[in-house]
């Protein structure tokens, strides 16, 4: 359980420090460098940014939790199955996200543009490329799960737990995409 803290501490931490880096290096807005002007515009920013950042932070949040609930079992083998899931999943999510984070900042440009056509055509390819990733993910795992999880581990109780786990998370990949 402390691995998994420690993980994610880290994790956390060369991201903010990957951000910081962008910032100081590029500058991408030196307006927002006026702390008394960058306060004020807090709110509206807030309010701009909550629909999107509230179901990151409860994916966040959830994940954290199952993280508990399956380290608080005291089964070894049960937690080096759910990391080994983690991990895989984490690998496919990250390309998930960086797609649809891309999509947004096209859709927030077409939406400034003042061009619903081209919005709704970025919010429809946004959908289609959760579906087509999902899809391809949960064909390349149900197709390949033996030998892929024999390549993270030999413990053989560590991988009954992922066979038996494939096809019930495979199901339900796809909507985790949309």
């Amino acid at each position: 359980m402390a691995g998994i803290a420690i993980a994610s501490t880290i994790t956390h931490g060369i991201n903010v420090l990957v951000l910081v880096s962008y910032i100081v290096i590029n500058k991408p807005c030196p307006e927002s460098l006026h702390l008394k002007k960058s306060l004020n515009m807090l709110p509206k920013y807030f309010m701009h940014v909550f629909p999107v950042a509230l179901p990151i932070c409860l994916d966040a949040y959830f994940f954290a939790g199952k993280t508990f609930i399956v380290g608080s079992l005291k089964t070894p083998s049960i937690l080096a199955a759910y990391i080994i899931l983690a991990n895989i999943f984490g690998v496919f999510y990250c390309v998930f996200i960086g797609i649809n984070i891309s999509l947004n900042t096209l859709t927030a440009n077409a939406l400034g543009e003042k061009d619903l056509k081209k919005c709704h055509l970025y919010v429809k390819f946004a959908y289609f490329s959760g579906i087509l990733i999902g899809g391809v993910f949960v064909i390349f795992i149900l197709i390949f799960y033996e030998p892929f999880f024999s390549f993270f581990t030999s413990h053989k109780e560590v991988l009954k737990i992922l066979f038996e786990l494939t096809p019930i998370i495979a199901s339900f990949i796809v909507f985790d995409y949309i």
